[in-house]
């Protein structure tokens, strides 16, 4: 019996918040969802990465960077925590490097570089499904995680925001 004023989710969890706000039908939800997970699995098959996560601030995390082509900020999930993707011979340096210097930083056990274009090939195809399901206006606000304002009511506005939701990068603070 409960019912929320507002949602937002983290990554994929920003469909289950489209779908919790009505956006999404339950079927749409399943069938984007799949062919999410699997266009994502084939563009990692081609193009492998890495993702890390770091114990700074993004700013620092930022000049910390400088200096390593290709890595970038996917997930600024807290004050002092990003995670960082790229290909994984970039991430490993960059996670040593900070390491060398005091700055906690671990490799996930993910199977690519999220949230970069190292997955764009599975942008295309998500963005055609995304195109062909029936989208509906949102009945309480649902926060995008890459700009932390709500989605637009418009369809065809909440259709292009998801379509770029694959590359984008995450801005949960």
């Amino acid at each position: 019996g409960l019912q929320g004023d507002m949602v937002a989710g983290h990554s994929y969890g920003e469909y289950t918040a489209l779908h919790a706000a009505g956006v999404l039908s339950q079927a749409d939800l399943l069938r984007l969802s799949e062919i999410r997970g699997r266009t994502m699995a084939t563009a990692c098959d081609e193009m492998p990465g890495a993702m890390a996560v770091v114990q700074a601030t993004k700013e620092d995390l930022l000049t910390h960077l400088k200096g390593f082509a290709g890595v970038v900020i996917a997930n600024h999930n807290a004050p002092l925590q990003s995670v960082i993707s790229g290909s994984r011979a970039s991430v490993e340096a960059v996670v040593s490097h900070l390491n060398q210097i005091d700055v906690k930083a671990r490799i996930l056990p993910v199977a690519g570089a999220f949230h970069t274009c190292l997955v764009a090939k599975a942008q295309m195809p998500l963005a055609e499904a995304i195109a062909a399901t029936d989208i509906k206006p949102p009945k309480i606000p649902v926060y995008a995680n890459s700009t932390a304002q709500p989605y637009d009511m418009d369809v065809e506005a909440i259709r292009n925001q998801l379509s770029k939701h694959l590359l984008g990068s995450v801005e949960y603070v």
